[in-house]
């Protein structure tokens, strides 16, 4: 402790220590300048470059689309916020630079004048500024928000009417000097108030067009594009791009048939109702991406996209913009096809009925029997047979069975044949009826009353329907056999010598006057 009256020493560390001076606020960065206020997602597609300084083209270019930047911004605040005029019209230009003919379209950015807002005072005095001068039979001078509305043949207008109300005026003209409006729609997708607006609209219109000598009389046809109405006024800006990026889309479309000679019909094709069930998340993004790309061209390329990722100090909240929830997400995304080429079990797709348990086991027992060269027929005979499968089960057989031990379901299709011998060209369907067993040669045929109703068969499939089964290797010579739709065996009535005409067949001759003979052959147990 050191002595009363001296001062105390200060540490070593104290002293080496520096003073910290008060950090300087910085404040907001100057205007229109480039700015770091977020981090990008690292890619081997961006090199940084973050030490060296910016030209002085490139402060220029940012500084020349810093309104357009502030339109794209405003894009990403949040999901339901308005659409600003300056987003809609960045967006519109860059569409309609899209077309074949960019010139076909005039989309001017007239918000700044107030020609349909519900004072009429207002409007009055805009209208005044924007007035022809001189006689137009003479020379007339209009105003410049003319030069691309009479240049060009269509006109697409979104306008905000009584607070974020967006209404799209869609038109198209004719003529040179006088010209005259041939066809107008009015897009309003908000019920409430939408007849005030409407009258509105048209009456101003008429008054607005003529001070750039452009005729609107009552008989213009007014279509009607049946656009579903809108629960929030928020949601008629995403409306009204949406609307106009479909019209342009059309005259793209009527554009291209026009000039390949095909047949169409403009008022059906241009101006046909807007078919398309809403999607505000998908027009937002869109116009984004619009705006975005406006800014980029604008700056000469000297600006490009990235991914942001902001931090905590931005300000930004995700859940004012996305439209997932959260425990949503791996729903959301689920449909995405997405293939792991390093998946080891990635045959998981099953066609038809899979075998079961049983039928996996006898199939493996009888491959194990092959290897083995114990393939007889006393195994296969002790062998229970498995229960068929639903619908049509095919099985192939390297070395034929008796009949009885392999076909227990009523019927008996033979599948593509593949002749060992030279047979008549051409399907025959063989009736079992035409057969006798061996042992009982007068087998009788049941009565048409007791037999099941034939099915018609297929070109090139014989069927044979078996009463009593005969040995499997005297009908079965073509390759594989089906079994198809299992039936009870038929109970066979008592014999009788009595012959009918289906035991003779006809021997397909002619007689001597060139007609087929009606003389019938018997077809004998022998020619089996």
């Amino acid at each position: 402790m050191a002595p009363r009256g001296r001062p105390a020493k200060e540490s070593r560390a104290a002293k080496e220590a520096p003073e910290k001076k008060p950090r300087k606020n910085r404040g907001l960065p100057k205007p229109n300048q480039p700015v770091a206020a977020g981090r990008l997602i690292a890619s081997p597609y961006v090199k940084y470059g973050w030490h060296k300084p910016l030209t002085a083209e490139a402060k220029a270019a940012a500084s020349r689309v810093s309104s357009i930047a502030d339109s794209f911004y405003m894009c990403q605040l949040e999901r339901s916020r308005p659409i600003e005029a300056g987003s809609l019209r960045n967006a519109l230009f860059y569409e309609r630079r899209q077309l074949t003919n960019p010139n076909f379209v005039s989309t001017p950015a007239i918000d700044h004048l107030d020609l349909f807002g519900t004072d009429e005072a207002d409007f009055e005095k805009t209208l005044a500024d924007i007035s022809k001068i001189g006689n137009p039979r003479e020379v007339a001078y209009l105003h410049d928000i003319f030069r691309g509305i009479r240049d060009r043949q269509f006109l697409i207008l979104p306008v905000e009417m009584d607070g974020n109300k967006w209404v799209t005026i869609i038109a198209e003209k004719r003529g040179y000097v006088n010209q005259k409006v041939t066809h107008l729609a009015i897009v309003d997708p908000f019920p409430q108030g939408r007849a005030a607006r409407r009258s509105l609209i048209i009456s101003r219109l008429e008054r607005i067009f003529a001070e750039g000598c452009i005729e609107l009389t009552n008989d213009v046809d007014i279509h009607d594009l049946a656009v579903k109405d809108v629960e929030e006024s928020w949601q008629t800006g995403l409306v009204a791009y949406a609307i106009s990026r479909e019209f342009l889309r059309r005259l793209e479309k009527f554009t291209w048939r026009v000039r390949q000679a095909l047949p169409c019909s403009q008022p059906l094709l241009v101006w046909g109702a807007f078919d398309e069930m809403y999607n505000f998340d998908s027009y937002r993004q869109s116009l984004t991406a619009a705006i975005a790309f406006q800014a980029i061209e604008m700056s000469g390329f000297r600006i490009r996209m990235a991914l942001e990722v902001p931090s905590e100090d931005s300000g930004y909240d995700r859940s004012r913009l996305s439209h997932v929830k959260e425990e949503d997400f791996e729903a959301f995304f689920h449909g995405d096809e997405k293939f792991d080429p390093f998946e080891a079990n990635n045959h998981n797709v099953i066609v038809g009925t899979p075998p079961t348990s049983e039928s996996e086991s006898l199939s493996s027992s009888n491959d194990n029997d092959e290897d083995m060269g114990m393939d007889t027929d006393d195994d296969v005979a002790e062998v229970e047979s498995p229960a068929p499968p639903p619908g049509i089960s095919v099985i192939n057989f390297s070395d034929f069975k008796p009949l009885e031990e392999v076909c227990q379901y009523g019927r008996v299709s033979v599948i593509e044949p593949q002749p060992k011998t030279k047979t008549p060209p051409g399907p025959h369907a063989i009736e079992w009826s035409h057969f006798r067993s061996t042992d009982d040669p007068c087998t009788p045929v049941p009565p048409e009353s007791e037999t099941q109703p034939k099915e018609k068969t297929q070109p090139g499939i014989s069927v044979i329907e078996f009463s009593d089964f005969r040995p499997l290797d005297e009908v079965c010579q073509y390759g594989r056999v089906s079994v198809i739709e299992p039936q009870p065996k038929m109970e066979t009535q008592p014999c009788s010598e009595n012959r009918t005409d289906s035991d003779y067949v006809d021997d397909g001759s002619e007689d001597d006057g060139g007609e087929p003979s009606s003389k019938k052959v018997r077809f004998s147990d022998d020619d089996i």
